[in-house]
C-alpha cells in the first residue's frame, strides 16, 4: 500500500506539472494560445447568454524582428518577458493575459465598457513605451506596440470573427504609424 501511495503521488505531481507546462508559456509566464482559446470560447458563450461583453485587446510589438536581427535573440526574449510581467501587473484578476504567438500578446477582458478596454490598452501602450528594457549592463532598447480592440456582438457568429476583427483592427494601428491602438470598425458598444 505505501508503494502504490507513492506512485499515486508521483503520478499526481508529474499531472500538475504537466498541466502547468500545457498552460503557461515558460517565456513570459503569461498563459498560452490554448488557454486563451478555451477561456474565450466560454466567455463568448456566456456573453450571448446573458447579454454582456467580452472584450480582446491584440498586441504586438513594433519592429520586433529588429531587436532579433540587430541585438539577437536573447535581447527579444529578454523583451518579451519584460512585455509579459508588464502585461500582467496591468490587468486586472478577472483579465487573462496570454501570448498568442511569436511576440503577440492578447488580454481577454471579461466585463466592462470599451471606454475602459481602450485605458487598459493606452496604459500598456503608454508603458511599454516609457519603459527601458535592459539587453545588458549598458544598453538598453526603446520598444513600442501596437493593438487592436474587438468585442462580441450580436452580429458576431463566433470567436475567430472577433480575433479577426482585433487583427484587422491591430494592422490599422501598424498601417497608420505603429505604437497606437485602433478600434474594430464594428465596435459600437459602450
Amino acid at each position: 500500500i505505501r508503494q502504490i501511495n507513492k506512485v499515486v503521488q508521483r503520478i499526481s505531481h508529474d499531472e500538475h506539472l504537466l498541466n502547468k507546462m500545457a498552460s503557461k508559456d515558460p517565456l513570459t509566464n503569461l498563459y498560452t494560445r490554448r488557454i486563451f482559446n478555451e477561456h474565450f470560447e466560454l466567455e463568448v458563450s456566456n456573453s450571448k447568454r446573458y447579454n454582456t461583453t467580452a472584450f480582446i485587446v491584440l498586441i504586438d510589438v513594433d519592429h520586433f524582428k529588429n531587436v532579433n536581427d540587430a541585438h539577437g535573440h536573447n535581447a527579444g526574449d529578454i523583451v518579451l518577458k519584460e512585455i509579459g510581467k508588464l502585461i500582467l501587473s496591468l490587468c486586472r484578476e478577472s483579465d487573462l493575459a496570454c501570448r498568442f504567438g511569436g511576440e503577440e500578446f492578447v488580454i481577454l477582458v471579461k466585463s466592462g465598457h470599451l471606454s475602459d478596454v481602450k485605458v487598459l490598452a493606452e496604459r500598456v501602450r503608454s508603458t511599454i513605451e516609457k519603459m527601458p528594457f535592459y539587453i545588458d549592463d549598458k544598453q538598453s532598447l526603446s520598444i513600442t506596440i501596437s493593438a487592436g480592440i474587438s468585442c462580441y456582438t450580436e452580429t458576431t457568429d463566433n470567436c475567430l470573427e472577433i480575433i479577426s476583427a482585433a487583427d484587422k483592427a491591430l494592422y490599422r494601428a501598424k498601417n497608420s504609424g505603429r505604437n497606437r491602438i485602433c478600434i474594430a470598425e464594428n465596435e459600437n458598444k459602450e
